[in-house]
Order: structure tokens, then C-alpha cells, then sequence
């Protein structure tokens, strides 16, 4: 009886199409069970991965401190810089006007040394 039985199962196989066995189903539930992936030995051999990406995490974070107190002193010292440069031509005009004849007269006036009428005499010393 089970020879019959065999035979009418083989050829209700022969005489349907085969149908390819999927095996994403069980690839997904193994996906979103994560039990394939955290294991002991697995997460050994990830470790030195981790800390790499670890190392180049924490070296990020400190280039952009970096990059950002580089910038915060640039524009410290551009802002200084244009301090500076106001206080010079502040400082130049204002001894381009005492320099001038007419200021320096006045100054002299108030200590009261008078200005010279006649011209400077050249001195000329005779060669030995």
C-alpha cells in the first residue's frame, strides 16, 4: 500500500512545476532576529572595526574643535588688527597737524621762544 501511495505522490510531483524554495524568508527573519550577527566570536572579530570607527569619530571631533578655535582666533586677531590700524592713522594725522609751521609756532609762543626773522647763516670751516 505505501509502494502506491509513493508512486501517486511521485507523480503528482513529475506532473506539477517545481517551484525554487525561497530562502529570503528565512534570511529576513534571521535579519530582524539579529541572532546570526551577536554571537561571541562574531563580535570578536568586529571589535577592532568598532574601535576603528571609534578612533575616527573621536578624531572628527577634535578637528572640528580645532578648526573652530583656529577660526575663532582669526577673527580675534582680524578685529585687532583693525583696531590697530584705526589707532595709527589716528595717531599719523594727528602729528602730520602738530608738525605743521604754523602749530609749531603757536607751541613756542606758549614757552615763549620766538621764532627766527632772518634767515639761517651757513658756517663754512676753511680745509686744513
Amino acid at each position: 500500500m505505501n509502494q502506491l501511495i509513493d508512486e501517486i505522490e511521485e507523480r503528482k510531483k513529475k506532473e506539477q512545476p517545481e517551484v525554487k524554495k525561497s530562502t529570503t524568508g528565512k534570511q529576513m527573519a534571521q535579519v530582524a532576529d539579529f541572532d546570526f550577527f551577536i554571537t561571541r566570536e562574531n563580535m570578536q572579530k568586529a571589535f577592532p572595526f568598532f574601535m576603528f570607527l571609534a578612533g575616527i569619530a573621536i578624531f572628527y571631533i577634535a578637528n572640528t574643535h580645532y578648526a573652530e578655535k583656529t577660526i575663532r582666533q582669526s577673527d580675534k586677531l582680524t578685529k585687532e588688527i583693525k583696531e590697530l590700524r584705526s589707532e595709527y592713522i589716528t595717531i599719523k594725522s594727528d602729528l602730520m597737524f602738530r608738525s605743521k609751521q604754523s602749530e609749531v609756532a603757536q607751541r613756542l609762543l606758549q614757552k615763549e621762544i620766538k621764532p627766527l626773522t632772518t634767515p639761517p647763516k651757513k658756517i663754512v670751516v676753511p680745509a686744513e
